[in-house]
């Protein structure tokens, strides 16, 4: 129930929050704010405060995770015009901290190219 909880209120943050409990790390995840230009990658971020000996496993809602499977960044190739949600498992928590939590972002649309007009 924690760990929905959690999820639920990064979800509704937005593209920075942060999740906290007494004996518990905070948790924060950082995402892009404004929509990524086709063809570029969208980076994640996990920060444990304080640090520890954790593990990272990153799942998608769509897209690939073309570096940083394991690590506390990954970089991902999305679809234009799309959502992804991110979700990391944090390894090595307290079992009572909640283990999972998610974030989004957007990429923009291809952009179209206008063909140029002819002189005369």
């Amino acid at each position: 129930m924690k760990r929905c909880i959690a999820a639920l209120v990064l979800a509704l943050a937005g593209p920075s929050a942060a999740f906290s409990q007494d004996a518990c790390p905070t948790i924060t995840l950082d995402g892009p704010t404004k929509p990524v230009p086709a063809g570029r990658p969208v980076v994640f971020k996990a920060k444990v405060a304080p640090p520890g000996p954790y593990g990272y496993d990153w799942s998608l809602s769509r897209g690939t995770i073309t570096s940083g499977q394991y690590t506390p960044t990954i970089s991902v190739k999305a679809p234009p015009a799309s959502t992804v949600t991110s979700t990391v498992e944090v390894i090595g928590l307290p079992k009572a901290c909640g283990t999972a939590w998610s974030i989004s972002a957007a990429t923009a649309a291809v952009a179209r190219r206008t063909p140029a007009k002819k002189r005369p």
